[in-house]
């Protein structure tokens, strides 16, 4: 069971210098502990080094220093360098991942920020750690009782340099300080290392062997012991063997003595932490101390005589098939028998124990083998343990499925053996089209729902060869395992799209139709890596998703071309909006018949080098595919809130517009909304949010957030009407306050009756609902004239304003007010 106390004591520090994402996240975080927040790099490093966070979260864009910089830096401090560290990125450059990973980063959090992906994910990484911090606590105990153990226990390498030994207090031998590489010979001296020779040759064939022999410890105490050597292999490329030697001097003397009181030896080995039994040569018990008593359930007096098998029966771990009791094997044998990796004890009432255990010979004075004795241990939560860490490690929390690590493991050992075989693979990369709008429109919890449905349904097109994983988001990517040609998997690609073309049953009253878009990277024609195969099927999935969606493209070096320039304009586009490169304009709006300023509306431009403006329709597309239109919305609403603020100290009736794309639509951006309000003091019935009709259509949350913006007190305007769909339903249903004609109509309405009827309707449509109405795209004074005519209460046009920046619009408002004054006198 998961320990909820030790999530909640967590310390997170979250590195990022926009105020809203620090403040959504500290409070997403909050639960899990104590949250430290930094606006920089330099902060961040002070922040981490006072308080050891159990976790950072850190922004892959900082203004003093890059965040992967930044994550080397953490990662070279002693004392940070095990933090786990989360990056915060709106890009999907596979390369700027991959060199994140390099850095030290464990994971990914996606803009625009999704709360319950960001929980998720930081609750994994918390429980890696309380993991991770268990089976650390596990290693010390084990590492405390071999300590402890009467016994010499060592590790060797295949070249007889030592690795590990437990003679920490030198009861054994006196070492040098540095133990670590000792050669074998330093530590057997003369003929005792001689004796040790030829029995590591029979170690190295055999697997064991053990023998007795009298060592010299000083040179005036020397020991009766036995020495068991264990070939070993604890790690992939790291193999060698045990050492194991037992002082059987006090054994010999007793044994020699047989009239002693033997108690003393049976009290020892009842209350030790080991399960003991022993058994005589025919295999039949004939000693069980009370822990091995209580891990069988069968009581000593029961068990006494009866074949060991009956009393402790075991089985393989996995496959549950009953196993021969390794005492057998050391009668038969006459030697220790190292523990089987994967044991497992038929305990009481049937329950499953997965144990260690290790066996060895009995033998009397005279080395006559007399029986066997078998100790064992219960594993059960430390193998519990071990598989959760590997479960979490290796997969997505939320389908299931194997994740990016597990997938690129399994991918690498495939080019092996394409390389060896002459075969090849492919990796295709599919994401949901508009899964977003999924998540706006119905709430995270229908696309997680959405998600789980369509992991489900693609598992079942992947042969046991193939892999089908989940990178995040709406992302799958399948491993397909020894594939004939390009025609094969585009047939295979054709199966999946073709199976999107039906309804998705999310709940029992909700269906949704979503389609995909798929990209493919052929192992023999496009790469010879995993992490390179997968950079270019989603390279191609990137286009096709750019051209039409709902459909594949195969990988070519044009499309690589392509990604690289469209990557280098979203990393363009973000450093813009972190460097105030991208400003804010404002365009006024005038009363129609008094021609004063009654309000503005905030646009953007693009300021690239000392000349060039790039205009909204350039890069407000690409804000929206990549979602930096988040952080580009809050910028714009805090600096005009800023700004204008400052102008209601001559024009205290001065309103703001601001448009909010459909991303943006969401009960985050509410909070964003009333944050702003309540930092610059901004009157909220002077600002107007300004929206299109593609946000309402489909919308089924966009109520609720008129709702919460009315309460704020704020103003709802419907930008471009007559345009889009100009369903009357949408202002019956919503709280509007202003309709906004669209500039076409405007523009035409002098040489068009069509588009001068269009004029009228809505401008007597708003006054007979009690809106307000402003007519975009006033030109010319005959534009104004006609306006007024028709009863159009605002207009803003280039024939008063431009969009200009906040010094001309001051200058514009000072002039307007000082030419007020002047009719006033």
């Amino acid at each position: 069971m998961k320990n909820r106390d030790a999530l909640r004591s967590q310390r997170i520090l979250i590195i990022d210098d926009c105020s809203s994402t620090l403040q959504i996240l500290g409070r997403t975080l909050s639960s899990f502990g104590s949250i430290y927040l930094a606006t920089d790099g330099k902060q961040g490093i002070k922040i981490a080094e006072d308080v050891l966070p159990s976790l950072i979260v850190l922004d892959i864009g900082l203004p003093d220093i890059s965040g992967i910089s930044l994550c080397k830096t953490l990662k070279s401090h002693n004392a940070l360098a095990s933090v786990p560290i989360l990056f915060i990125t709106a890009s999907d450059d596979s390369n700027i991942e991959t060199e994140a990973f390099e850095a030290g980063c464990v994971d990914f959090i996606r803009k625009p920020i999704n709360n319950d992906i960001v929980t998720a994910r930081v609750r994994i990484q918390l429980e890696l750690i309380e993991h991770k911090e268990r089976l650390i606590a596990s290693t010390q105990i084990y590492k405390n009782i071999v300590t402890k153990l009467p016994n010499f226990v060592s590790y060797w390498d295949n070249d007889l340099k030592l690795i590990y030994s437990n003679d920490e207090n030198e009861d054994w031998f006196t070492l040098p300080e540095q133990t670590i590489g000792l050669h074998l010979s330093d530590l057997l001296k003369g003929s005792l290392f001689r004796e040790v020779q030829p029995k590591l040759i029979t170690m190295k064939l055999k697997g064991t062997v053990s023998f007795e022999t009298e060592i010299e410890v000083t040179d005036s105490e020397s020991k009766f012991v036995s020495i068991s050597l264990v070939s070993d292999k604890v790690f992939e490329k790291q193999s060698g063997f045990i050492l194991l030697i037992t002082d059987l001097t006090r054994l010999k003397s007793e044994l020699q003595a047989p009239h002693r009181d033997h108690s003393t030896l049976v009290k020892v080995v009842d209350f030790i932490g080991e399960s003991v039994i022993c058994v005589d040569l025919h295999g039949a018990v004939t000693f069980m101390n009370p822990i091995a008593e209580k891990m069988t359930g069968v009581p000593k007096r029961d068990a006494y005589g009866k074949p060991v098998e009956q009393v402790m029966k075991l089985i393989d771990s996995v496959t549950a098939e009953p196993l021969i009791n390794p005492v057998q094997f050391v009668l038969s044998e006459k030697r220790v028998i190292e523990s089987a990796p994967e044991t497992s004890l038929v305990g009481p009432q049937s329950r499953k124990i997965d144990i260690e255990e290790s066996s060895a010979p009995i033998r009397n004075a005279k080395g006559e083998l007399t029986g066997a004795i078998i100790t064992f241990h219960d594993v059960t939560n430390l193998k519990r343990a071990e598989r959760e860490l590997n479960f979490v490690t290796n997969h997505d929390v939320l389908t299931k499925l194997p994740n990016h690590v597990l997938l690129f493991d399994r991918v690498e050992q495939a080019m092996h053996m394409c390389t060896r075989h002459d075969l090849q693979i492919a990796i295709i990369v599919l994401n949901i089209d508009y899964f977003r709008k999924v998540n706006d429109i119905h709430g995270y919890a229908i696309g997680d729902l959405l998600l789980k449905k369509v992991a489900l349904f693609l598992n079942e097109f992947v042969r046991e060869t193939d892999t089908l994983s989940r990178h995040g988001g709406d992302e799958f990517v399948f491993f397909l395992n020894n594939v004939a040609d390009a025609n094969h998997v585009q047939a295979f690609c054709t199966r999946v799209l073709q199976a999107f073309t039906e309804k998705w049953c999310v709940t029992s009253d909700l269906s949704l139709q979503v389609t995909a878009t798929m990209g493919v990277a052929l192992s023999s024609v496009d790469a010879q890596d995993a992490h390179t195969l997968y950079r270019r099927a989603n390279a191609a999935m990137h286009k096709a998703k750019s051209e039409t969606r709902n459909n594949v493209r195969f990988y070519s070096a044009k499309i690589e071309k392509e990604l690289a320039q469209y990557l280098f304009s979203v990393k363009e586009l973000e450093t813009a909006i972190s460097n105030q490169d991208i400003r804010v304009y404002y365009q006024p709006k005038f009363d129609c018949k008094s021609r004063r300023i009654s309000g503005v509306e905030a646009l953007v431009r693009w300021h690239k080098g000392a000349d060039h403006i790039i205009m909204p329709s350039e890069f407000i597309p690409l804000a929206e595919e990549t979602g930096l239109i988040i952080s580009l919305g809050e910028k714009v609403l805090r600096t005009a809130c800023r700004e204008v603020k400052k102008w209601h100290a001559n024009n205290p009736t001065l309103s703001l517009s601001i448009n909010v794309s459909a991303l943006q639509f969401n009960t985050s951006f509410v909070e964003t909304v009333e944050e702003v309000l309540s930092e610059s003091g901004f009157p909220a019935e002077l600002l107007e949010i300004e929206i299109t009709e593609t946000v309402l259509v489909d919308n089924e949350i966009a109520l609720d957030i008129f709702s919460k913006f009315k309460a704020l007190g704020l103003k709802l305007s419907l930008d471009d009407f007559g345009t889009g769909f100009s369903s009357l339903s949408y202002i019956k249903s919503y709280p509007l306050d202003v309709l906004k004609i669209d500039r076409s109509f405007v523009l035409n309405m002098l040489n068009d009756s069509k588009s001068k009827a269009i004029v009228d309707t809505i401008i007597m449509l708003s006054h007979s609902l009690n809106l307000e109405c402003v007519a975009e795209g006033v030109e010319t004074e005959e534009h104004v004239k006609v306006l007024e005519e028709l009863g159009c209460s605002l207009l803003q046009g280039f024939y008063f304003s431009r969009p200009v920046d906040s010094s001309a619009i001051e200058s514009l408002l000072e002039k307007l007010s000082s030419s007020k004054e002047h009719r006033h006198n």
